[in-house]
């Protein structure tokens, strides 16, 4: 049985010996441009590493879900990090004050490392010709 086209790429993340199923949306040409394009910004003649920052938003906008991921609520609760979790206020407050920086959906309890490495696979592919950029 060979691989299987599809609109969203999904694949196993591993941290440590735990395991992060990850489903992205299949990104656009238009939307892999920005994303090559922004990593590095042009600003009076200095090149600025915008990598970290370009890496997070592709990735929060092509994340569908995750499976295998849990945190504790604002009531102490485990939850499932997945597209299915609604924070509430408290919740929100909670994980901004845990983790240091405004929490507004799920997919800001996905750690930045984690983001920056899923965003790999697709800085590898302009090597390998699949991604044009003008």
């Amino acid at each position: 049985m060979g691989l299987k086209l599809t609109s969203e790429i999904r694949f196993e993340f591993y941290e440590g010996a735990e395991k992060v199923l990850v489903t992205l949306r299949r990104p656009t040409p238009e939307e892999l441009n920005r994303f090559l394009k922004d990593r590095f910004v042009t600003v009076r003649n200095q090149v600025r590493n915008n990598l970290p920052e370009a890496r997070r938003a592709l990735i929060d906008k092509i994340l569908v879900d995750v499976e295998g991921l849990t945190a504790d609520n604002a009531a102490g609760e485990e939850v499932r990090v997945n597209r299915a979790l609604v924070l509430s206020e408290g919740d929100r407050v909670h994980f901004s004050a845990m983790l240091g920086f405004p929490v507004e959906s799920w997919k800001d309890l996905i750690p930045t490392s984690w983001k920056n490495s899923w965003a790999l696979r697709f800085e590898e592919s302009r090597d390998e010709g699949d991604v044009a950029v003008p």
